[in-house]
């Protein structure tokens, strides 16, 4: 997930966190970037 950027422009949710923007602010929730989550570098 972190060497591949197509794998993690795919994840959805990781460890409980929501890393799909659209979706956290349809529903109104928190969301975070995969790379956030993943504790890489954008």
């Amino acid at each position: 997930m972190k060497k591949n950027p197509h794998l993690r422009a795919g994840l959805n949710v990781y460890k409980g966190a929501l890393t799909y923007g659209a979706v956290g602010e349809a529903q109104k929730l928190p969301s975070k970037t995969a790379e956030e989550v993943l504790g890489i570098a954008a």
